[in-house]
């Protein structure tokens, strides 16, 4: 479910962002899922943002994101 996602992502992004658990164990367990269900919802996010006024609505989601984009960054740069 997308609440179910969105508090994984949530938790997950406050942990790495307050660099409690490192972002590789993160994407080992949900890195496909954050990034798909973040690249769905992100129009939605940004909606709402401008709606509501506030640009850090699901803020450590998005953060969390792009700490999953630069870990698959760094995976294919080393398979190259």
């Amino acid at each position: 479910s997308v609440t179910g996602v969105q508090t994984c992502a949530f938790r997950s992004g406050i942990l790495v962002y307050r660099k409690l658990v490192k972002a590789d164990i993160v994407y080992d367990f949900w890195g496909e899922i954050i990034q798909s269900s973040w690249e769905k919802i992100q129009p939605l996010v940004a909606d709402m943002r401008k709606d509501i006024g506030d640009s850090n609505m699901f803020r450590f989601w998005e953060y969390l994101y792009n700490e999953m984009k630069k870990r698959e960054q760094k995976l294919q740069q080393s398979k190259d």
